[in-house]
């Protein structure tokens, strides 16, 4: 039997000022782009989709 080949594809989805103000989301946002920068850096093995970001 074979090892199967599982992809862990890590995503996000914001819908802007939908319950929180604007600002609040910005932070937010600014907070993971943070952590997935630094994560991206840490491992060339870690790849995330950023196209639609906007």
């Amino acid at each position: 039997m074979t090892t199967p080949d599982v992809r862990l594809v890590p995503h996000t989805h914001w819908d802007r000022e939908w319950y929180e103000p604007f600002q609040r989301f910005w932070l937010r946002l600014v907070d993971l782009l943070d952590e997935v920068l630094d994560r991206a850096e840490a491992d060339e093995r870690f790849r995330s989709p950023s196209s639609g970001w906007t």
